[in-house]
């Protein structure tokens, strides 16, 4: 576009949106904030005419930050965060992707309901940014993924026409990083509300905390989150936390998160469980929450620009762990979500210092995939970074599926181009 069509298309947004279209000057045309689906559709047609790339950002705390498109318009949600509906019969939520977790956590309180699973970072993220993440955090480990707690959503597809999706058909949302369409209403799975204690272990070798991971999984202990870090994440926490953060000397750390109502049954086989595998388990005090933030929050230390998340099948971890150059292990640490009840692990690494160029933050992230394709994991999503690996994350069938729909209703490449997997 030149920039006379540029400032027609301004003219035309600001038309529709009034102040919620602000223009820019460095790089992308401006940033776009509807209010439903009214104007969203408006805004996607008038866009489409001029061939204008349409960039969907959440709250930006995702490791996978929206593409960076010159020419185009910054999409945000900070206008469609209602929450809809609750359907407390049901346990079902109805809401707009721009509502932020903490917001939807504690109206759902009032209601005696509560997310199966959200994101670690629940006080910044978007409902929609984690859905079309298909994100892992807490709640992981009994629920899987926010896939499995998604029972419907509608969304905007590129040439304005509004669909809903269920069952095998949420595949072309849930996941796909805004690619197929923009989404206007999810449906959330929930369950009733229930206090969740914490318990905390040590462990010195990463064989033996995968063994007690083991030994839950196959006694189908009831625990709703388990999270997991290495002494370089406990030391990093302890150096920039506002508050006090220690924990007694060992190579690695779990949460194990369970319901109060459950601790009878759930305590002595869970410390029998760390006992046997060699970890000790630790006195803690406070709310299970105080504990899943330092857990679960290395990623706002902001040393790590290029993500460096994976997936790993049960058992694979120590196998990694200890298949990485020892010239690169001390400058990471690393944090973890043990999902699907301990059939998947989404760990994430860290740089300990931020990297003085971006290369070296790639580089890392490139050989960390290679150790970690060659135990049977994978990426843990595409990204902007990582699109070689789409056939990998999504699998050739939904590549096909999602290219498909993605030529009949955004033939252009509109929709967050560069981001998730190729046209």
């Amino acid at each position: 576009m030149n920039d006379a069509d540029n400032a027609d298309l301004k003219l035309q947004l600001r038309e529709v949106l009034g102040e919620r279209f602000t223009p820019s000057s460095d790089g992308i045309i401006g940033s776009a904030s509807p209010e439903n689906a009214f104007e969203l559709r408006k805004l996607i047609l008038s866009t489409r005419e001029s061939g204008v790339p349409l960039v969907p950002r959440g709250a930006g705390s995702s490791p996978y930050p929206g593409a960076a498109v010159p020419n185009g318009v910054v999409l945000n949600f900070e206008c469609m965060s209602h929450i809809l509906s609750v359907d407390a019969k049901g346990q079902l939520a109805k809401v707009e992707p721009g509502v932020i977790w903490n917001q939807l956590i504690d109206h759902l309180g009032t209601y005696g309901l509560m997310p199966r699973v959200y994101p670690s970072s629940a006080a910044l993220s978007t409902v929609g940014g984690f859905v079309a993440q298909s994100g892992i955090g807490v709640g992981s480990y009994q629920y899987g993924s926010i896939r499995d707690c998604v029972q419907s959503v509608r969304m905007m597809a590129g040439d304005g026409e509004a669909i809903e999706l269920r069952g095998d058909a949420l595949d072309l949302a849930v996941g796909v990083q805004g690619r197929t369409g923009i989404l206007l209403e999810i449906v959330l799975r929930l369950q009733p509300a229930a206090t969740i204690e914490p318990l905390v272990a040590v462990f010195d070798r990463a064989a033996g905390l995968e063994g007690c991971l083991a030994e839950i999984a196959g006694s189908a202990l009831p625990l709703w989150s388990v999270s997991l870090m290495d002494r370089a994440a406990v030391d990093l926490q302890s150096k920039f936390r506002a508050t006090e953060f220690t924990l007694p000397q060992g190579r690695y750390a779990a949460l194990f998160s369970f319901r109060a109502e459950g601790r009878q049954q759930v305590l002595p086989r869970l410390c029998g469980a760390i006992l046997a595998a060699g970890g000790k388990p630790v006195p803690v005090t406070g709310s299970n929450s105080s504990w899943l933030e330092p857990f679960m929050s290395l990623q706002l230390l902001g040393t790590t620009p290029i993500p460096m998340q994976f997936r790993l099948p049960l058992g694979k971890l120590a196998e990694l762990i200890s298949s990485i150059p020892a010239g690169l292990r001390p400058k990471l640490a690393f944090e973890a979500v043990v999902a699907d009840r301990a059939r998947c692990t989404a760990v994430r690494f860290f740089l300990v210092e931020a990297p003085q160029a971006a290369i070296e933050n790639m580089l890392a992230a490139r050989e960390l995939l290679s150790l970690v394709k060659a135990v049977g994991g994978a990426v843990y999503a595409t990204g902007a970074f990582f699109q070689d690996e789409a056939e990998a994350v999504y699998g050739a069938r939904l590549l096909r599926k999602l290219g498909a729909f993605r030529q009949a209703t955004d033939p252009d490449n509109r929709l967050n181009p560069g981001k998730a997997f190729a046209s």
